[in-house]
């Protein structure tokens, strides 16, 4: 889940679904679900910066982009 929680805090989705996915196969820990919701989290950020470029709404897109770079530092 160390690995899970670090790829959420670099922005690396992909990253963290595959370790997430490698925890559930060898744990049942509680902490998955946390990190699976902030993943989810993630996911839905990148999906409206995807959406905000492909309207050109540039405000909204730098709005998404500091959100992830927050999430990035806590």
């Amino acid at each position: 889940m160390r690995i899970a929680k670090a790829c959420i805090a670099l922005g690396d989705a992909t990253a963290a679904e595959n370790a997430i996915s490698q925890a559930k196969e060898v744990s049942d820990d509680s902490s998955i679900t946390q990190q699976e919701s902030q993943l989810k989290q993630l996911k839905n950020i990148y999906d409206e910066i995807d959406k905000a470029g492909a309207k050109k709404d540039f405000r909204k897109l730098v709005r998404n982009y500091h959100v992830v770079q927050r999430v990035r530092l806590q």
